[in-house]
């Protein structure tokens, strides 16, 4: 009958995947359920099909994420679609002003992917574009992602990753001195690889990641500083104004 909802499964999937895809990071099923006003038990048989499917992905034992068919395809996030297209016209020239190797990472609030790259001869080679991981807990912009997430949801991710203690107090410093700086760095001594990661904020929220890679025998505080703003600027340039699907 006319008014009467015709596929209510297909609009309560549809419902939690728009509300997670506006989430400041994973949702827990207690969460999705009092938002979505959907029942327990059908929440989860919908979130189990959406997970199998891609639109959604498992953040921990029970929290859910956006999945990449959902966001690393660019379904349901405008935003996404703004760094696909504004990203690879902005990094060839912030890498030849930098003279190293520049990425731009896409977060979902699980897995990051590389969405954009341009490298400099003689610089650090860095990942690939289109590949994707989940791991934050050791990484210059996993430190940045991080910041996204509440007590409990940090916490979560440092048990399953396994931190030594030494590591999570280069967590801590490093929340520290991006309180201070505004980004985030780390070097490899026996490598000679130095990383460099700031923000890029949409609605207020860090979305993604720009990353410039160089190879390094020391991080130079005068240098850092000076990359560091020549990353900010540019990620100013990416900065959204709040998703909406």
């Amino acid at each position: 009958m006319k008014g009467q909802k015709q596929a209510p499964a297909l609009e309560r999937g549809l419902a939690i995947v728009d509300l997670i895809a506006n989430a400041r990071g994973p949702l827990g099923i207690a969460a999705i359920v009092r938002r979505s006003k959907i029942p327990k038990t059908s929440a989860v048989r919908l979130l189990a099909v959406l997970v199998r499917h891609g639109y959604l992905a498992k953040a921990g034992r029970s929290d859910y994420a956006r999945g990449p068919r959902m966001n690393l395809a660019g379904i349901a996030d405008r935003f996404l679609e703004h760094l696909l297209q504004a990203g690879p016209e902005l990094l060839p020239g912030l890498s030849h002003e930098l003279g190293n190797t520049v990425i731009l990472l896409y977060w979902n609030g699980s897995d990051y992917q590389c969405i954009a790259k341009s490298a400099e001869p003689n610089s650090l080679a860095m990942q690939p574009v289109g590949n994707i991981n989940n791991d934050i807990d050791a990484v210059p912009w996993g430190w940045l992602f991080m910041r996204e997430f509440n007590d409990e949801q940090r916490a979560r991710v440092l048990r399953r990753a396994r931190c030594t203690a030494t590591q999570r107090r280069e967590i801590a410093r490093q929340a520290a001195f991006y309180d201070a700086h505004g980004f985030t760095y780390d070097i490899k001594d026996e490598k000679r690889i130095l990383r460099v990661a700031v923000p890029v904020l949409d609605g207020g929220r860090i979305r993604a990641a720009l990353v410039m890679g160089r190879i390094a025998e020391r991080a130079d505080e005068h240098e850092l500083e000076r990359d560091a703003s020549r990353l900010k600027r540019a990620a100013a340039r990416l900065t959204g104004e709040g998703s909406t699907p």
